[in-house]
């Protein structure tokens, strides 16, 4: 948010610094679209209901993900040391 809205900007009071966070903060959870939650806003994403779709996926979700199949999987379980600790 400091980089996308309030980089170079400068600030004669204290008010100024947090009308301006407050507009930032307005405007990043309601009007800005995000990849993480389907290009919605996060408001807009609050309120569905279920799992929401993304357009990109973390390294560690789809690491995880592969553990947990794995482990249903009794033949790759066995040769897992992860399925084995936990």
């Amino acid at each position: 948010m400091k980089n996308e809205l309030l980089k170079g900007v400068r600030f004669e009071s204290i008010q100024e610094v947090t009308k301006a966070v407050e507009k930032a903060v307005r405007f990043y959870n309601e009007e800005h679209p995000h990849m993480s939650v389907d290009m919605k806003t996060p408001r807009d994403a609050a309120d569905n209901v279920g799992d929401i779709p993304k357009r990109w996926t973390r390294r560690r979700e789809m690491h995880l993900k592969n553990q947990r199949d794995a482990c249903n999987n009794p033949e790759i379980c066995l040769l897992s040391d992860s399925c084995r600790q936990g």
